[in-house]
């Protein structure tokens, strides 16, 4: 269950409906991710994020798949179910196969685990 009440389109601000808006235009999804429905009762913050989303996560760009498989392994590392889900779903959208977000997932495996280690073992980077 969510620590706050998703706004639904009838309860935002015109301000934020303007953004989930320009959010579908943009990405051409008929459905807007949840999480912006949280961030809809601040639209000036919403607007920030979703800004920043699409500044980086460009979908025109011909690094879009690149950025998804970065944010798939970082989204698992971190333990983001929610995240992890939608940038699989997005790599298979962009044509990746299951051996190359499986090989992401096991990357990001292998690096949290290591970095965890040495981070408990107090090691500095010796270089």
């Amino acid at each position: 269950m969510p620590a706050v009440h998703l706004l639904t389109d009838e309860e935002m601000r015109p301000e934020a409906l303007a953004v989930m808006n320009e959010i579908k235009a943009t990405l051409k999804i008929e459905r807007v991710p949840d999480f912006f429905r949280a961030y809809a009762y601040d639209p000036v913050q919403m607007q920030a994020v979703w800004g920043r989303i699409k500044t980086l996560m460009d979908p025109a760009r011909p690094d879009h798949k690149y950025k998804h498989l970065l944010a798939l392994a970082v989204c698992a590392a971190v333990g983001s179910p929610y995240f992890a889900g939608h940038h699989a779903g997005a790599l298979r959208r962009e044509g990746a196969t299951e051996e190359e977000i499986q090989e992401v997932l096991a990357v990001a495996d292998l690096w949290s685990g290591l970095a965890s280690f040495v981070h408990g073992l107090g090691l500095e980077f010796e270089g």
